[in-house]
Order: C-alpha cells, then structure tokens, then sequence
C-alpha cells in the first residue's frame, strides 16, 4: 500500500456496523422454533390449514428445514424453522441460516425459541448477516436487503458488543494483506483509543532494536513495511490485570523457508491473533468490566529480501536467551516470546496470548476447535469445560516438558523448532512457555481464525473463536456479575 492509500484508509472511521437486530417494527412476522421430536406435539395444537402445510411440505424439523405459511391474500403469517435434535453445538448455531432464507421484505420475532435462548438466536443471527464487501465495486456487490428481527432492549444491549467485535474481527482478518499492513493494524488498535479512552504507544522499525526487541525486529525487517510493536492500556490500576498478547504477522510467506503457493494463499489471515486481541479488548472496553487491560501485538509482515533472517540464525531475545532460527516459517513464535517476556514484568493477573502458530494444532483438532496450552492445568481444564457449554469449543493440550530436549541447540540457549518432527503445537507451548514468567497463570490459544466452508451463522473466511469462553471465564475469576449469551 503506498502512502496516498494508507492516508486515505487512516481518514477512516470505525465502521458503524449493521447487524440487522432492531427493537421495535411496526409490523414482524413470527418465527417458530422447531425441535424434530416437538413437531408433532406442536402440530396437534394446530388449525387444519396449518396442519396441510405441514403435511404438504414434508415439515419434520430436520436442520435448517424452513417453511413459510401464508394468508389468503399471500402476505405471510408464520415462518417455522427446524434445528433437527436441538441438542449441540449445531443446533446453538442452526438459525444463523435464517437471515439469508427469509424473505427479506418482512421484520420477524422470536414466537417460540424452542430450547434455544432469545440471546442465543440474536446473536446468531446478526452472525449470519456478515459479508465482506469492502472492495467490492458496487456493480460486482451482492446487495442483500437482508431481514431484521426484532428483539428486546436487553437482548440488544447482551449480545452487540460481542457481535460488533466479532464483525470487526472477520473484517481484519479478511482484510487484504497490501490493505491491512503493520501500520494499518495500529489505526485499528487506534479506534480503541479513541473510542474509549486508551492509551496507545507505537515503538516501530529500529526503535525496536533501541528498545529491546530484537525477536519482534528480527521476523520483520525483511519488509518495506517497518515492524511494530503496538501496546494500548485501559482501565484503572486498582482492577485485576489483565494483559492479552497477539501475534500480528499480516502477511506470512514463510520467509526463507517459503511456503508453497497453496500454503500461503490465506496467509493474510495470520494477524488472526492480534485481531482476536484486540476484538476481546473491545468487548471488555465496551462492558465497561472492572479490569485492568493491557494489549501488546507484534505487528510484522514475514516477507523474503536481503534482509530476511536466516535458518541457522542465533537471535537475542528481550529475556537475554539466544535463539536458533530452526526455521523461518516458525516465525511466529519468536514474535511472541519478546512480548510475553515484556508482560510478564508486570506480573499480570491473567497472560493470555492469541496465535494462528501452528499446522499441526489444526491436524490434532481440525479448523474450529483451539487448542489450549497453559501452565496451569486446572485453569486449562475450566476453560475447556466453560467452551464446551457455551457451544464455543476448545480443547486442553498439554505442555509435556518430556519434549523439551528436543529444543537444544548447539549454537544458542534454545533452538525455535524441535528437532522431532512430531507435536510441533506443544513444541511451541514449551518454547513460549521459557518466556512467561514464574507464578503467571498463562494461557496461550493457537488457533485457525478462518472458516474453509460456510456454516450458519459463519461464512467463508476470517473466524473469531474463543472469546466468548473467555468472557465467562473472567467473570467467574474476577466475579464480574455479566449476564451471558
């Protein structure tokens, strides 16, 4: 991006986004909620006309199943809509679909949620209402006058601010990577600033050398697009303290050990960490939470010049450990280690870092479950179990220091990359892990942030995951009292 086009983005505002909830219409069809072995319990109830569209459309509550009833003079009367067992996590996402199945002519409430939450189904639903169009000319936009539902003032106040970083989030990771650079990446954190009161430091290029954060400059300064560390701090010194630290790569070729065309295809989504970051500070800033934030991202682009760094390289890390480049494509985690030695002088209530750091977390866990690394087991093993409730799914992994020996080097204290080719996520947990500080608890998520296919209620492309479990988490913790979805 050349400097006319970064001043023109940097003029731009936070998007004021459309989720399509509202709280009044004057006229809303109702939607009735479905589950397969309600069905005929509910039909009995029926009128005789109801009961033939039943019977003519084959209506049994299977997922996603829709059917519209009419009036006589053809304007619709019921929408019902099946979620299939209502049980899991399919069901809790079912009627993301629906914003997109509807006429969108109509307003619609919520009759009868079936054994699904009227903050569940909001939430959802603004979620299936996502599109990323910001390049798109208009003639070449799908333009969908997409349908609102009607909710109460409550549910509203619940559900935005978790849907309003989550769109934020898709739009940054979906955000081409000449479009969104290191320095595009600090306007964003700059929204937070100004929206809330923040405060917010750049230390960029060779003032990170000066500094001390050689890892952070080492990854980036193969780029025209100087590296950056981008720290933002809120709230008052008397909360809890709570520091979250993202990895922020905008692009990744891979560096030296460059990726394969296909590999590197959605690379742009490898600030996924950083977004996530920030979209939880947001979340946090807007409840206005009684804690204490600190939000430290290394902002890099992992290009191939002259400049790039090396296999075989030994790097200084802000801790003082050398470093062994075992490979540029691991580039993520010496991003981190400066920032998480950084956070934890301070000694944090709680250190959570966000990272799409490794290929084989997603073989162990697939592309929707993060895996959770932490020096606290029993911390570890509550935040599994909260994600599991609330249909937000991640998964404890363990940091076996049996592996640890595989991290030697001959040429530094350590080397970035295990010698074995196996476990390369919990490899990376224990590299981090010699960088987080003694009697933190830590948490560290690595994680996909992007959708292959569309699901409801989750398009192709960027993804946010995890932060609602996170959410509850805090408020057990700090016990901040939140009515959650």
């Amino acid at each position: 991006m050349d400097e006319k086009n970064i001043e023109s983005f940097m003029k731009k505002t936070w998007p004021n986004y459309n989720f399509y909830l509202k709280t009044a219409s004057k006229k809303s069809v109702p939607i009735t909620i479905l589950r397969k072995e309600d069905v005929k319990t509910w039909a009995k109830k029926q009128t005789q006309v109801i009961k033939k569209y039943l019977s003519t459309r084959k209506f049994i509550g299977k997922e996603g199943q829709m059917i519209a009833i009419h009036e006589t003079n053809g304007e619709i009367s019921q929408i019902l809509f099946g979620i299939g067992e209502g049980e899991g996590d399919s069901a809790f996402w079912a009627c993301g679909s629906l914003p997109k199945l509807l006429p969108e002519s109509c307003s619609y409430f919520i009759e009868d949620p079936s054994c699904l939450t009227l903050s569940n189904i909001a939430y959802v639903w603004a979620l299936g209402c996502y599109e990323f169009m910001e390049y798109k000319t208009e003639e070449s936009k799908v333009l969908d006058d997409l349908p609102y539902l009607v909710v109460d003032k409550e549910i509203l106040k619940k559900v935005q601010p978790i849907v309003q970083a989550t769109y934020w989030i898709r739009d940054m990771i979906n955000s081409p990577p000449n479009k969104l650079t290191p320095k595009i990446l600090a306007h964003e954190a700059a929204h937070l600033r100004d929206t809330y009161d923040a405060y917010l430091e750049n230390i960029v290029g060779e003032d990170l050398l000066a500094c001390n954060y050689p890892s952070v400059h080492a990854v980036g300064r193969a780029s025209d697009y100087d590296p950056r560390i981008i720290d933002l701090r809120w709230g008052e010194t008397n909360h809890p303290k709570i520091t979250l630290v993202g990895k922020g790569v905008t692009f990744d070729t891979g560096g030296l050990n460059i990726k394969s065309s296909g590999s590197m295809r959605n690379m742009r989504k490898d600030m996924g960490g950083a977004a996530h970051a920030l979209g939880f500070a947001a979340i946090i800033m807007a409840m206005k939470l009684p804690l204490q934030l600190r939000i430290l991202i290394g902002a890099v682009e992992n290009a191939v010049s002259g400049k790039s760094f090396r296999p075989s390289d030994v790097i200084n890390t802000r801790k003082g450990l050398s470093v062994e480049i075992g490979d540029t494509d691991a580039e993520g985690r010496i991003v981190l280690c400066d920032l998480l030695h950084e956070a934890s002088e301070e000694k944090p209530d709680l250190l959570i870092d966000f990272a799409t750091l490794t290929g084989a977390a997603r073989v162990a866990l697939g592309t929707d479950v993060p895996a959770i690394f932490s020096n606290d087991d029993t911390l570890a093993r509550e935040l599994q179990d909260i994600s599991l409730a609330c249909h937000d799914p991640m998964w404890h992994m363990p940091i076996w220091k049996a592996y640890k020996p595989g991290l030697k080097s001959s040429l530094a204290d350590i080397n970035s990359i295990s010698k074995d080719s196996y476990g390369d996520a919990i490899a990376a947990a224990i590299f981090l892990d010699m960088f987080v500080g003694k009697n933190i608890p830590w948490i560290h998520l690595d994680f996909m942030g992007w959708n292959t296919f569309s699901k409801p209620g989750r398009p192709e492309g960027g993804e946010v995951l995890g932060l609602r479990a996170l959410l509850v988490l805090l408020n057990k913790k700090f016990d901040l009292k939140l009515d959650l979805i």
